[in-house]
């Protein structure tokens, strides 16, 4: 069971402490956590606010700072749900979990660094946040942070990168946009579980559902995870 939803609706897997675990995480900024215990590596990817993706449940196109907002003005509210799924959706891959953390007005990036070096920090922070991890989840993956060595630890700022770009919408506003395929080359180097690459199965893709792209849209998922999709 989660510990703090944001959300009321049930969680579809649980997190057994064994494979990579992404969870979205919404603080001062957009956060993409990536833990690899077999690696023991921990990866943190910065989304811009003013990063415009496509949202799923048919919401169309908005900035990132407004997407959880939108799901909680829907009744009832699901916008920790629309937060985590969006990113999902546009990085293509699995998000498990999400933290919603708009108390604090310290960076994530440097409460990260607390609870690292101070692990009785996290009783503090759990008292903070909704979450769909449930109490064990949250205390395993946490404690799993600490004994990540300094040069096994990663952050990465999408802002700051040669896959973004500024454009002008019709109404003046400025926002970023991504070109997908540099996109999914990014994740890739850096978010391919090793586990799943190393298998080298050749993998096919069956759509047999009257909705057409389920195919091509599980075949960029499983590639960004570092599998090899031969045809869909």
């Amino acid at each position: 069971e989660p510990f703090a939803p944001d959300v009321k609706i049930s969680k579809e897997t649980s997190w057994n402490g064994k494979g990579v675990i992404n969870t979205a995480i919404l603080a001062d900024k957009n956060y993409i956590l990536s833990f690899n215990p077999s690696q023991k590596t921990l990866l943190v990817l910065k989304i811009p606010d003013e990063t415009y993706l496509s949202l799923p449940f048919n919401f169309g196109k908005w900035s990132m700072n407004s997407v959880y907002k939108l799901g909680q003005s829907e009744n009832p509210p699901i916008g920790a749900l629309l937060f985590k799924k969006t990113l999902e959706e546009n990085l293509a891959i699995p998000v498990n979990n999400y933290i919603i953390d708009q108390e604090n007005k310290d960076s994530f990036e440097r409460k990260l660094v607390n609870l690292r070096q101070n692990p009785l920090e996290n009783i503090n922070f759990l008292g903070q946040i909704k979450t769909d991890l449930s109490f064990l989840e949250y205390w395993k993956l946490f404690w799993s942070l600490k004994g990540v060595r300094f040069d096994k630890f990663k952050t990465l700022d999408l802002g700051n990168s040669d896959l973004t770009s500024w454009a002008v919408l019709r109404d003046g506003t400025r926002v970023i946009s991504i070109d997908q395929d540099e996109l999914d080359n990014y994740i890739q180097k850096y978010f391919a579980d090793s586990r799943i690459k190393d298998e080298g199965l050749s993998i096919g893709i069956y759509n047999t559902t009257d909705h057409s792209g389920l195919a091509e849209k599980a075949a960029r998922m499983i590639k960004n995870m570092g599998g090899r999709v031969v045809f869909t």
